[in-house]
């Protein structure tokens, strides 16, 4: 391994955990943007459901029985 001195090697471990917490805040950001549209998605997806299936009993039923 090469001879690095302190003030190098300090620097280095500044920059690193710099960019560590950068990247951990923007994958954060991600994930929370990502998980968001997922409720969104899936949530409109049950919605969608939801409403099939009112319908459905509406018709079969000639009146709603919820």
């Amino acid at each position: 391994m090469m001879n690095i001195s302190p003030k190098k090697r300090g620097i280095a471990v500044i920059t690193a955990k710099a960019l560590y917490k950068f990247t951990v805040q923007k994958t954060r950001a991600k994930m929370a943007s990502c998980f968001f549209v997922l409720q969104k998605v899936i949530g409109s997806l049950f919605q969608s459901i939801h409403m099939r299936v009112i319908s459905i009993k509406f018709n079969n039923t000639g009146e709603e029985s919820a």
